[in-house]
């Protein structure tokens, strides 16, 4: 047993490592995103899908580096439980799911409201190619989510057992 809780520990660093290191790459490409567009442009121009394209860019950019630093912090907790079965996990593994699909469908849906408002006219649409990929996404992360309660729940139920 000590054998897998070691080998639980040490791949849950492991992803902690690779998770953070990703979100910080992914979040110097959000700054170099939004500072290559604020240098380049001379005005801003709400009615230029190109001007609230960069902003939206860089949005989604900002939301799935957070996202990937709260991955890397759930993973974090299972190395130091040594078990991915604890109370908290599934509530966190759920409380993700959500946020997924938010973190690229909000900055795009408001890159379309801006859009929208500084042309007059009804611009984008409510579920993309990309949003009703993260929705499914979210979907299976959710159901992750229950899969995890519910071996946690064994777990316990089994300790009680012994």
């Amino acid at each position: 047993m000590d054998e897998i809780r070691s080998k639980i520990k040490g791949t849950s660093q492991a992803a902690f490592v690779a998770l953070l290191v990703l979100a910080a790459a992914l979040a110097m490409v959000a700054a170099a995103t939004l500072a290559t567009y604020l240098g380049s442009a001379t005005s801003l121009d709400p009615a230029s899908s190109s001007d609230v394209g960069a902003f939206v860019l860089f949005g989604v950019q900002t939301a799935l580096a957070a996202m990937l630093a709260y991955a890397a912090l759930v993973f974090r907790r299972i190395g130091q439980e040594e078990t991915p079965f604890f109370p908290a996990l599934p509530r966190k593994v759920k409380l993700a799911a959500p946020f997924l699909f938010l973190a690229v469908a909000v900055p795009r849906w408001i890159g379309y409201a801006v859009l929208g408002a500084a042309t007059g006219r009804v611009v984008g649409t409510l579920f993309d190619e990309t949003s009703i990929i993260l929705l499914v996404l979210a979907i299976v992360v959710f159901c992750l989510g229950q899969i995890l309660e519910y071996g946690w729940l064994l777990q316990d139920e089994s300790y009680e057992i012994i």
